[in-house]
């Protein structure tokens, strides 16, 4: 049977790569974009404001979109975008969702949100239950996941995915990362002993379908591979995979000159653990770092 599907940053990294998994799954996905298409199931809105009826006669509703928070080097002047695409979007959502008869709503609402969450918290380990921490990135994710969390009171399954630094070669932080690394530039961030937590983009989109289909999956989620490692080690993982040198380690002042307030959560330590995920027995794909990274940079 067909379910159709509400999907917000269909065409970012994470969403154009779970859109072709959830039509394999028997989802009909309708898309809300900023970019006009031609596409008959997408919907045009201004990544905020859903337009009407965007919400009805859906069983689903992912919403991942919002502003890049670390494309090239951020601007201290994109923070109210940042903050209004993730927390006023998810709002203007739920009102949607609120608006429908009871009956009529969706039966499962995806928000994403971030392991920024929880802040630089050392090497504590960071399991659903673990409080949020402080830092700019953690505000935005905090005030993120209390809009994500008013769907609750309208009866409809709410899962906050805190998701970690996605692994994949097509975009984002590793694409960025690479290349660095790949002009001889890579290095340990600070001292490199901050815990960097991570999540191969298969496994994530399997966790989404995941948590599509099974109900036992409700409120924060963590949405990272089990195995976190410091950023010396990730470093050299990469640079291994790749056949380079990392040696240039970029000093915190360095960051701090360089990108202001933000280096602190660049810098920020976060040993964040899938503790949910593992109790309801998924099966994460890519467990090593090194593995995943090979399969990005190798293949």
């Amino acid at each position: 049977m067909t379910r159709i599907l509400l999907l917000t940053g269909g065409s970012g990294l994470i969403g154009s790569s779970l859109k072709d998994q959830l039509e394999e799954h028997d989802y009909e996905v309708r898309g809300l974009t900023r970019t006009p298409t031609k596409a008959t199931n997408n919907l045009q809105w201004d990544g905020i404001h859903p337009p009407p009826k965007a919400t009805e006669n859906i069983q689903s509703l992912i919403h991942l979109s919002g502003q890049a928070i670390f494309d090239g080097i951020p601007k201290l002047g994109n923070r109210a975008k940042i903050f209004t695409s993730r927390v006023e979007s998810t709002k203007k959502l739920v009102d949607a969702m609120k608006s429908l008869p009871s009956g009529n709503r969706p039966k499962v609402f995806i928000c994403a949100s971030a392991i920024g969450y929880y802040g630089n918290r050392g090497d504590s380990i960071l399991t659903e239950e673990a409080g949020p921490g402080d830092g700019y990135l953690s505000s935005v994710c905090q005030a993120w996941e209390q809009e994500a969390m008013k769907a609750e009171a309208l009866g409809i399954r709410t899962v906050r995915l805190r998701i970690g630094v996605v692994l994949s070669k097509h975009g984002g932080a590793l694409s960025m990362m690479l290349k660095a690394f790949r002009a001889g530039l890579g290095g340990p961030l600070g001292n490199g002993r901050q815990w960097f937590s991570w999540i191969h983009i298969r496994d994530l989109t399997s966790l989404i379908i995941e948590v599509l289909r099974n109900e036992d999956y409700s409120g924060a989620l963590n949405a990272v591979a089990p195995r976190p490692v410091r950023n010396t080690e990730f470093t050299k993982s990469l640079a291994r995979s790749i056949g380079k040198p990392a040696f240039i380690r970029v000093p915190k002042i360095a960051l701090y000159s360089l990108l202001g307030p933000v280096a602190g959560d660049l810098l920020a330590s976060q040993r964040v653990v899938p503790e949910k995920a593992e109790r309801l027995d998924f099966k994460f794909e890519f467990s090593d770092v090194s593995d995943a990274l090979s399969k990005e940079v190798q293949h």
